[in-house]
């Protein structure tokens, strides 16, 4: 089994309630899990726990190097379940990952960037095309992310939407055949197409 929990810096919102976002924690097998990997590792598996294939799709290197752009972006599968995690990438980034490996598809994505207006193409949104996607967001961040035409892109493609600003934390737990989504209010059932 995987377990993802997208939370981060607990912030009390008027409301009273206690929110997070922006750590990403993964426990496999029950184990939590911290690996380090190289950034070079491109493409294949780069490392195998439990069952899980943990695998690096950064694109090229040439690529337009920003900071963001240079961030590590990870899939992890599970037999038919898969999340793709990319950092902060931004539409060069994600142009990059697409001209070298085409197929993205992944049941649940960690929005790139925050669900900044840099990122989020919908030529990404659309290789990805998952079943579900999540916003790592501090409660009123500084940064007013996500950007709304971002979160219109998301919809417009039929993706449930989380974010950790609204939400709080996201727990994802996934087996080979299907994924469970938790937040403090709502539990979804996700089985992944073969």
């Amino acid at each position: 089994m995987l377990s993802v929990v997208a939370a981060a810096e607990h912030q009390a919102a008027p409301d009273g309630v206690t929110r997070a976002s922006g750590r990403v924690i993964w426990i496999i097998d029950g184990v939590w899990t911290r690996r380090s990997v190289s950034a070079s590792a491109r493409f294949a598996p780069i490392a195998e726990i439990g069952g899980v294939s943990i695998a690096s799709l950064n694109g090229d290197a040439g690529a337009e190097a920003t900071h963001n752009n240079s961030s590590m972006v990870l899939r992890f599968s599970l037999g038919r379940s898969s999340i793709l995690f990319t950092g902060d990438i931004e539409a060069a980034g994600e142009r990059a990952m697409l001209a070298t490996r085409p197929d993205l598809h992944s049941t649940v994505l960690k929005v790139p960037h925050h669900g900044s207006a840099t990122s989020s193409t919908a030529t990404f949104i659309a290789a990805v095309h998952p079943e579900a996607a999540v916003i790592s967001d501090g409660y009123l961040n500084h940064f007013h992310f996500p950007a709304p035409a971002v979160v219109s892109r998301y919809a417009d493609a039929g993706v449930k939407l989380l974010r950790t600003d609204v939400d709080g934390a996201v727990i994802i737990d996934a087996t080979p055949a299907r994924m469970t989504i938790q937040t403090r209010d709502a539990h979804w059932l996700l089985e992944p197409k073969p």
